[in-house]
């Protein structure tokens, strides 16, 4: 399950549809550089990771009524709360696209909010 909310206090302006099994919550990139040397060799920096870097690419199945609510949050404002099993984070939609009652949604997360 995923949950989607403004910061702003909004009668309607939040959300929760449950996620496929197609979507991507659980990826992230570490910071890392790799260099060639000039002996043949190589350098690795590993800076760790953020959950800055994560990008989630959420699929569901979801209601009219929730699809109208979801257009309003996307339309109507720019960062947003989501919590789902990792935490709660606050982000934005990158792009959104519901066909058919078909959710294909991207977020990017800014910041862990705990």
């Amino acid at each position: 399950m995923i949950s989607i909310s403004t910061f702003t206090q909004n009668t309607s302006g939040a959300i929760v549809i449950k996620e496929n099994a197609s979507s991507k919550l659980k990826e992230n990139i570490s910071r890392v550089s790799r260099s060639k040397t000039l002996d043949g060799g190589v350098h690795i920096i590993h800076s760790g990771v953020s959950d800055g870097d994560r990008t989630l690419k959420i699929k569901s199945r979801i209601s009219l009524s929730n699809e109208n609510i979801l257009w309003a949050i996307y339309n109507d404002e720019t960062f947003l709360l989501i919590s789902f099993t990792d935490g709660l984070y606050n982000g934005v939609i990158e792009n959104m696209k519901i066909n058919k009652g078909d959710l294909n949604m991207t977020f990017l997360i800014l910041e862990s909010e705990v």
